[in-house]
C-alpha cells in the first residue's frame, strides 16, 4: 500500500506534523487552493467491549469491537483530519508524540485518496482499491476485492481479482446480482481465473446479502453508509467470508470511520505490544490479549484509526 501513497499530500502534512504538539495547528504551512477532500466519520463513542467473532480472515480470531457511535458525522479534508489527530494523540500520549516524531505521518492514510492513477482513466482511486465512479455498488466492489485479497500476497491478489473481473465482464459487471448468478452458473471460468472454491462460495454470499429478494432487507451502499460503526460491522461480519479484520478495513478504508481498532491486525497489535508492554503471542491475538490491546489505547479515542495506522509504522521501526 505504502507504495501507492499520495506523494502530493505526503510533504507539507510531514512538515506538519513534526514537531507532534499543539503547535502541529499554529504552525500549518500554506494550504494549497485546491484541497482534497476525504469523508472522515467521527463518532461519539462509549466504553463498550464486545467480542464478535467471524469467518474469512486467517488466522481466525475473535475481535473486540467497541467503538457506539451515534449518527453524528463530520467532513474533513484528508490534511486537517492528519492535522488534528496527530495533535491529540500527541498532547494525550508522550509515546506517541515520540513516534510521530520518529515515524512521521503515516502514509496509509494517504494512500490514493485524492489521487489518479496510470491507467485509471482519470478515476480517483481510494484506499480500498474502488473509485468514486463506482456509485451504488462501491461497497460491494471493495467487499469483493477484500475477499479475493484474502491470504494471498499483493501482487498474486491483484493478478487474480484483475482476471476475475475481466471473466465476469469488465468492472461494471461487478454487481450483486450479476456475481450471484455467475457464482452459480460460471463457476468453472471464475476458477480458472484463480478463485478457490472456498472464495467463490464467499463471494456468492456476500452477493446474496446485496440483492434485494421478496422485500426482505438487503445491504447496499446507502444503507452501510447510514450506519454506524458497530451496527455495519454486526451486519457485515455475520457473513460468509467476511472477517473481523476483513470489515475493520472496510470501516476505516471505505467508510472512512475515524475510530476504529482491528485489534485482530497482527501488525496493529504488535505496535501496540511495542510500545505499551501489552503481551502478544506471535502468530494470533487472543481475547486476553485483544482487551488488554483495547484497555491500553483507549486514550486515543476518537482517532484510533489513525493511531492504528501509525502502528504499522512502528511495528517496522526499531528505534521507537
Amino acid at each position: 500500500i505504502t507504495s501507492l501513497m499520495m506523494k502530493a499530500l505526503a510533504t507539507p502534512v510531514k512538515r506538519a506534523v513534526k514537531s507532534a504538539s499543539s503547535q502541529v495547528l499554529e504552525n500549518t504551512p500554506t494550504r494549497p487552493a485546491k484541497r482534497t477532500r476525504l469523508c472522515v466519520r467521527t463518532e461519539t463513542t462509549t466504553q463498550t467491549e464486545r467480542a464478535l467473532g467471524g469467518a474469512g480472515d486467517a488466522p481466525p480470531s475473535r475481535a473486540l469491537h467497541t467503538s457506539k457511535p451515534s449518527t453524528s458525522q463530520e467532513t474533513l479534508d484528508c490534511e486537517e483530519f492528519v492535522r488534528k489527530g496527530i495533535a491529540k494523540l500527541s498532547e494525550v500520549c508522550p509515546k506517541m508524540r515520540e513516534v510521530v516524531k520518529k515515524c512521521g505521518v503515516p502514509q496509509r492514510l494517504l494512500v490514493r485518496w485524492g489521487k489518479t492513477e496510470a491507467g485509471t482513466n482519470g478515476k480517483q482511486i481510494d484506499a480500498d482499491g474502488s473509485s468514486a465512479d463506482d456509485g451504488e455498488h462501491r461497497c460491494f466492489r471493495a467487499l469483493v476485492r477484500s475477499v479475493v485479497y484474502q491470504q494471498l500476497a499483493g501482487a498474486a491478489a491483484n493478478t487474480i481479482h484483475t482476471r476475475v473481473v475481466a471473466t465476469l465482464g469488465g468492472h461494471n459487471s461487478v454487481t450483486p446480482t450479476h456475481v450471484k448468478t455467475a457464482c452459480s452458473t460460471r463457476e468453472a471460468e471464475l476458477r480458472a481465473a484463480g478463485l478457490s472454491q472456498r472464495k467463490l462460495e464467499y463471494i456468492g454470499a456476500l452477493a446474496e446479502e446485496f440483492v434485494p429478494s421478496g422485500g426482505a432487507s438487503h445491504l447496499d451502499d446507502a444503507s452501510l453508509r447510514a450506519m454506524g460503526a458497530d451496527e455495519a460491522f454486526e451486519k457485515l461480519v455475520k457473513i460468509r467470508g467476511i472477517g473481523p479484520w476483513t470489515v475493520h478495513m472496510f470501516l476505516m478504508f471505505t467508510l472512512g470511520h475515524a475510530d476504529v481498532l482491528p485489534v485482530g491486525d497482527l501488525v496493529v497489535a504488535r505496535g501496540i505490544a511495542k510500545l505499551y508492554g501489552v503481551p502478544v503471542k506471535d502468530k494470533a491475538v487472543d481475547a486476553r490479549s485483544q482487551k488488554l490491546l483495547v484497555e491500553a489505547t483507549e486514550h486515543w479515542r476518537p482517532y484510533r484509526s489513525l493511531g492504528s495506522m501509525l502502528m504499522w509504522e512502528v511495528a517496522g521501526t526499531k528505534t521507537v
